[in-house]
């Protein structure tokens, strides 16, 4: 009786591990898939928005069309476009970055000395970056740029309405990075605000009157940035039919 018993008691310890491992195999795989599967979406999502942003970088300024300038106190400028000839009606993608130097945080007073005709790249909005682009039809060196006028790449009907902008004291960078932490004004970026700018234009307003903009013509054209430590940068671009 007590080997009938012992079987019996195996048999049924034998059939709850069976009916154990049905179950454990039935729940496991599906909440491993979902962790997969979430796992690989967001690696894939943080991949994509890394390379979108590293892409205007100044340590991957590797653009077939793009220049750099040092500037004052160690920092240099970046000016750089995604190619050097463009069809009638293509984008021109325009990106311009302001780095540090140095190996260790730099810290470098604002002037408030940008000139006015690189404010012309920007929108309405009010801009705590140090720098500015401009674009002009022709083909212009350093040398004689100032003696055109620029186009106005963005829509001057456009109204800014928001908070008062006073400009930042400071710029406090951290060593060999584009991040910098603005002292003074009314900007309170704790982090810090990466010094990069982008902005894709098709064509210009004729003036501030005009409603719809003109796609570029065929011709070359000049870019040339700029920041309020005196530091230039100029590339060039063709427009093809």
């Amino acid at each position: 009786m007590f080997k009938v018993k012992w079987l019996l008691g195996i048999c049924i310890l034998y059939m709850l591990g069976v009916l154990g491992l049905i179950v454990y195999a039935i729940i496991t795989p599906a909440t491993t898939t979902t962790s997969t599967s979430t796992g690989i979406v967001s690696t894939h999502a943080v991949s994509s928005t890394s390379s979108q942003t590293t892409s205007t970088s100044s340590e991957n300024f590797n653009d077939v069309n793009s220049d750099s300038s040092a500037s004052a106190n160690g920092l240099i400028l970046f000016l750089a476009l995604d190619s050097t000839t463009y069809q009638l009606g293509q984008e021109v993608s325009i990106a311009v970055d302001e780095r540090n130097t140095l190996s260790t945080m730099n810290n470098v007073s604002a002037t408030d000395k940008l000139p006015s005709e690189f404010m012309s790249g920007f929108t309405n909005e009010p801009s705590p970056l140090p720098f500015g682009i401009a674009v002009f039809k022709g083909n212009y060196a350093l040398s004689n740029y100032s003696n055109a006028t620029p186009l106005i790449i963005r829509d001057p009907s456009e109204v800014y309405i928001g908070i008062t902008v006073v400009t930042p004291t400071s710029y406090s960078f951290q060593p060999l990075s584009d991040t910098a932490i603005l002292n003074g004004g009314n900007y309170n970026f704790v982090n810090g605000l990466k010094l990069q700018y982008e902005i894709g234009v098709n064509g210009y307003w004729l003036n501030i009157a005009s409603t719809t903009s003109t796609n570029f013509e065929a011709g070359v054209y000049t870019v040339v940035a700029g920041d309020e430590w005196g530091a230039l940068v100029l590339v060039h671009f063709t427009v093809t039919n």
